[in-house]
């Protein structure tokens, strides 16, 4: 009698240290604090990122239970006996239990922004607090999708580089996988196309007609270096257009000048028609500059001596030079010299004129002078 009541007096003892162990090798532990592995906090706008730090930590600590429903509750309390009227007593897996969910539960709202911790404050247990997030962010998650999607159609390369164009994409397309809806390698790479500008037609050629897809990697590599075959390209045209018109400005300017014409006066040497050939082959085929006020070699008209003196004139006209009432209007455009003023007989060939009402008197080519004359048009520069 005394070992059968010993025997029964003990059972419930066993059942509980049994019932105890069990629970104690299945009861999840936190080794990390869910602030320290989810450093997003959760607003408005990121909660695909937010979700997707979390939920590797609830799985890595078996608390995603807590979240879903498989892990539900235990019942708070549990008899003695199976006799009628037991004795009942705490359950220590609901409290284990419990506890646990209460610190998924803080550890939740801790990482949640004011704005969006005023949605959950009336729960009570991690499951509450995690279904009334799936309800909030559902219709805006879908709603993000959507605009991700019209964002990578209407995605255009334009000035940015190849590298900052293919980040933008891939940065789309990372949205929408965070978002939950991924896109395959191809689909990001039809996208990556589509926005690229006509010059890069040959590119996508060659992408498009491999007969291996390559990887969204291999697609990066290969529009970078079409892209610095096109800035190559760019500049060697650049340089060579700017050879070409440097040529042909000089070609233009040769054996034409703005100062005083041929047949200078104080030793200036002649060259007319019967004059010898000067050194070199002639004044365009020498390198040494010839002087556009003295027609001497060895000197340009910055550096002429006669330059500033005022003294120094040509020679007496001879009779093919045209008077001032003949006067033709060379069509020809020359290298500005420096000079503030320009005058003109023609008001027409000056967009912007103004008539000069001076005493000063202007000397032309056969010598003569005017004063105010109201066919000669002035304007500073």
């Amino acid at each position: 009698m005394s070992a059968a009541s010993d025997l029964s007096s003990s059972s419930p003892a066993t059942t509980d240290s049994t019932m105890a162990a069990n629970t104690n090798s299945q009861s999840p532990s936190i080794a990390l604090p869910l602030h320290q592995a989810v450093t997003i906090r959760l607003t408005k706008t990121n909660y695909s990122l937010w979700r997707a730090q979390l939920l590797p930590f609830l799985r890595s600590t078996k608390l995603l239970g807590h979240l879903d429903g498989s892990s539900p509750a235990s019942s708070k309390t549990l008899a003695t006996s199976t006799d009628a009227g037991a004795v009942t007593m705490a359950n220590p897996a609901y409290e284990r239990w419990y506890d646990a969910d209460q610190q998924l539960l803080s550890g939740l709202l801790s990482s949640m922004t004011e704005e969006v911790l005023r949605d959950v404050t009336d729960a009570t247990t991690a499951k509450e607090a995690w279904d009334a997030l799936q309800r909030k962010f559902a219709s805006s998650t879908r709603a993000r999708m959507v605009q991700i999607r019209v964002e990578l159609a209407t995605c255009k390369k334009r000035d940015l580089s190849a590298t900052d164009y293919f980040n933008k994409v891939r940065g789309l397309a990372n949205d929408l996988a965070n978002a939950g809806a991924p896109l395959r390698d191809d689909e990001i790479m039809a996208y990556l196309f589509a926005g690229l500008p006509a010059e890069y037609d040959p590119f996508v050629t060659s992408m498009t007609t491999l007969p291996i897809t390559p990887t969204i990697d291999d697609v990066f590599a290969h529009l970078v270096a079409f892209e610095a075959r096109q800035l190559r390209h760019q500049a060697e045209l650049q340089l060579n257009l700017g050879a070409s018109a440097n040529f042909a400005g000089r070609g233009r300017g040769s054996g034409r000048g703005r100062g005083r014409g041929p047949g200078r006066g104080h030793g200036a040497p002649s060259r007319g028609r019967g004059a010898p050939p000067s050194r070199g082959g002639g004044r365009g085929n020498t390198p040494r500059p010839t002087c556009q006020i003295c027609e001497k070699e060895g000197h340009t008209a910055l550096r002429c001596w006669y330059r500033m003196d005022e003294s120094y004139q040509e020679e007496a006209p001879s009779a093919n030079v045209a008077s001032t009432s003949s006067y033709k209007i060379d069509a020809n455009w020359y290298p500005d010299t420096g000079a503030t003023d320009h005058i003109t007989s023609d008001l027409d060939r000056l967009a912007i004129r103004e008539r000069y009402n001076g005493g000063d008197q202007v000397q032309v080519g056969n010598g003569a002078g005017s004063s105010n004359s109201e066919n000669l048009a002035g304007r500073p520069m």
